[in-house]
């Protein structure tokens, strides 16, 4: 079968056409006539019949008929060509490229196409919906820049209002308002709203024209094509730019997550995506590598820990799967959390959520070991309270012993409460409860009242050493005042009695220095360190010469912290130490509050 295109004429052809009719009219006709005319009279054996005034009539109209049959052929051939024409440039505005390449060729085209001076399209303001920005202008045969206009008192305001406005001339004189038309002379406008397939009106495209419109019907026959196509391709363009401003806005929250957030190919288990967080362990090399392997797992780890299986079940996502692993070369441990999701193509993938949890680990170790600690030092003050409650029981001791066993089972019982009061304000600490109060506390009343507090119950000389005019530090009284009391109390116990204690106070930049200083059994420098933790004491063996409950350091250092401080400690063994704390001086704005009544901010 031969291709039916091959049964199209060319434009050169089109033009050619007229003139090869009527020539062939002309010849076929003068042939027919002087042909007639020769057998008739050879027929009629009268030559004379045939004059040459007949052969130049014949001749005559036979000119006159071709000159006709050309007109005619060349203006309806003109017609279908320009017809032609109009479709073509319909074709190839209507069939660009998408985005702003397609509106800039659909105005030069429409344009072009109708014969008008000017042609635009324009996008609706989200949040004014009288104003209009222009995505593609073309004017005076040439692309324009675009702009933004009000339609108040403009045909286009009359074409969101009431659809397809058309004037065919005279638009600048129904519209004195607007000074765009007046400054362009326009005498001729069509305008159409873009709308959604809801209904919805999210922009314009009009063409203007100096000069009226010749035949409006056709103009807007081709203005609607254009119109319906140019509708479509802005609200793809808007509902890609919704999708992009989502994908975004959900970028910015993966990216602001403190985890590693993947999506990865359920079958090949290639990365898809991935954020800036993971980005900055992994490296930007990441596309294309398999995300077990980026997680420095083993290529087997997938099908143990999870495996796609657990994600998807006859094409619809299952619940999550979570499993834990370590990141090598950090150490640090991430929980994962991997389910089945939806992608750009419409496909399934992975989608994991990795978070740290190295600090709930440390916590929950820390946790074990804590109450492992303490069910190991309250053991022995109960055990000591019971062995002596059941001596008791069981014999009758004379006034003295029975005293000596009652204080010992008082002091055990006192050490046992002491313990779970330190145990339970460690908590508190690090748990950021009861800090609220803070208040400029003044270092010289500090340093006297701990004095005060062990004067009378110790044979240890205390002595304080404090500028009158130290400024005050800033903190919660009650926090301060106990780490002071757990200071001096360890000097107390590990000096022997009688001994000197030396509390002093100097400024030091914008921080004061507290020192405790002893002359007691000193502390081995390696264990300068290890002295702040919960239930370490340098005496540790079965046979203990000092009391306590092996926290008073730890909740100095719990203390100190929490004010922004540091503590140390500087020892000889044999010949005593030295404790000093580091606090931050009270800023003067809140030494200048704290003279009136009320706490500082």
């Amino acid at each position: 079968m031969k291709n039916s295109l091959n049964r199209i004429i060319t434009r050169q052809q089109t033009r050619r056409m007229p003139a090869l009719v009527a020539g062939g009219y002309a010849v076929l006709a003068a042939c027919w006539i002087v042909l007639s005319d020769l057998v008739l009279a050879i027929e009629t054996h009268a030559t004379e019949a045939v004059t040459i005034t007949e052969v130049t009539k014949g001749f005559v109209f036979v000119v006159v008929t071709s000159t006709a049959l050309f007109l005619v052929l060349r203006r309806y051939l003109r017609a279908l060509l320009q017809r032609d024409t109009v479709l073509m440039k319909i074709a190839e505005g209507i069939s660009a490229s998408t985005g702003d390449a397609f509106f800039a060729s659909l105005v030069r085209h429409l344009a072009e196409t109708i014969g008008s001076d000017y042609a635009l399209v324009g996008e609706l303001a989200p949040h004014c919906p009288s104003s209009v920005r222009t995505i593609a202008v073309f004017a005076n045969g040439e692309p324009a820049d675009n702009f933004t206009y009000d339609l108040t008192g403009t045909p286009c305001a009359g074409v969101l209002t009431g659809g397809f406005c058309s004037y065919a001339e005279g638009a600048r004189k129904r519209f004195p308002s607007d000074h765009l038309l007046q400054q362009m002379q326009v005498d001729a406008y069509l305008g159409v709203p873009l709308r959604s397939a809801t209904g919805q009106a999210m922009g314009i495209m009009s063409i203007m024209s100096r000069s009226p419109i010749r035949n409006p019907e056709l103009a807007e026959s081709i203005f609607s094509i254009f119109a319906t196509r140019a509708a479509a391709e802005l609200e793809r363009k808007r509902t890609e730019e919704h999708l992009r401003e989502q994908f975004r806005h959900i970028s910015t929250i993966f990216d602001s997550l403190n985890a590693i957030v993947y999506v990865a190919d359920l079958a090949t288990h290639r990365l898809l995506s991935l954020n800036s967080y993971g980005s900055n362990i992994f490296g930007t090399a990441w596309e294309g590598e398999r995300f077990h392997e980026l997680l420095q797992l083993s290529a087997h780890t997938v099908t143990d820990i999870c495996p796609s299986e657990r994600l998807v079940l006859n094409g619809q996502p299952l619940h999550p799967c979570i499993w834990e692993f370590q990141l090598g070369g950090t150490g640090r441990w991430y929980q994962c959390i991997d389910r089945a999701i939806r992608w750009t193509d419409g496909n399934l993938v992975r989608m994991g959520i990795a978070l740290d949890i190295t600090e709930t680990r440390k916590l929950d170790q820390l946790k074990d070991e804590m109450l492992s600690a303490v069910s190991h030092e309250m053991r022995t003050p109960l055990t000591a309270i019971i062995g002596f409650t059941e001596y008791l029981q069981s014999r009758t001791p004379d006034e003295q012993e029975r005293l000596s066993v009652l204080d010992t089972i008082h002091r055990e019982a006192g050490r046992l409460n002491g313990m779970i009061g330190n145990f339970l304000q460690l908590q508190r600490l690090h748990a950021r409860i009861d800090v609220a109060l803070v208040k400029a506390v003044s270092v010289n009343e500090l340093l006297l009242s701990s004095k005060a507090k062990f004067d009378t119950v110790t044979g240890h000389r205390i002595t304080v050493g404090c500028p009158d005019d130290l400024p005050p530090v800033r903190g919660n009284p009650d926090h301060l005042h106990e780490m002071m009391e757990n200071l001096v109390s360890n000097a107390v116990k590990f000096s022997p009695e009688g001994s000197d204690i030396e509390i002093d106070a100097e400024r030091d930049d914008g921080y004061v220095v507290i020192r405790v200083r002893d002359h007691g059994i000193g502390i081995p420098p390696e264990l300068h360190e290890r002295i702040f933790e919960k239930f370490f004491r340098v005496d540790n063996s079965d046979r203990r010469m000092t009391g306590g409950t092996g926290l008073g350091l730890a909740l100095v250092k719990e203390i100190v912290a929490l004010h922004g401080g540091t503590v140390g400690v500087e020892s000889v063994v044999g010949r005593g130490s030295t404790f000093f704390v580091t606090l931050p001086l009270c800023p003067a704005v809140a030494v200048e509050e704290e003279a009136g009544p009320g706490a500082l901010p």
